[in-house]
């Protein structure tokens, strides 16, 4: 699960770890090692959630809702793959995302809260708390078991097209 982070007042700038499929290793013919990844995100792509993971964008299809753009270049935040790997066993690159939204905000879920996956809708239902909410105004971007009462990031008012 994602730590609880704090964000600024109408921050649009937030990182997000980048889904970017197999990470292939080639050796070029002047012996240098090149990783090549099957989906790479590149500063200026159009992106979507990765409803798979917490957290995680990828570079947006033809009818997924575009929550914003990479506005840097892709980095390892860890070591990155010594050998050809699929996604999940190498540690994703981070990149920062310029959001369609007013900001990012982290909410409380209420205390017998329906079970949230990223990308869901949230909406609040008074008393300071919110919920799983198909008319909500806010996107989930962190997933949270049924009645966990957990605090979750979310996208608050999303402007997506």
């Amino acid at each position: 699960m994602v730590q609880i982070e704090n964000y600024k007042p109408f921050e649009t700038d937030i990182w997000f770890y980048a889904e970017e499929g197999t990470a292939t290793k080639y050796k070029g013919t002047d012996g240098e090692e090149v990783l090549v990844m099957s989906a790479e995100v590149h500063k200026g792509d159009y992106v979507c959630l990765d409803t798979t993971a917490d957290k995680t964008i990828k570079v947006a299809g033809a009818n997924d809702t575009v929550i914003g753009q990479v506005i840097d270049h892709p980095a390892w935040r860890k070591d990155r793959p010594s050998a050809t790997a699929q996604s999940g066993e190498y540690n994703k690159r981070i990149c920062t995302v310029r959001l369609f939204a007013y900001y990012v905000h982290n909410v409380e879920l209420k205390a017998e809260n329906k079970a949230v996956a990223v990308g869901d809708t949230i909406g609040y239902v008074g008393n300071n708390v919110f919920d799983k909410d198909a008319n909500g105004k806010a996107i989930a971007l962190q997933s949270a078991t049924a009645g966990s009462k957990a605090k979750i990031p979310v996208l608050m008012q999303l402007i997506g097209f």
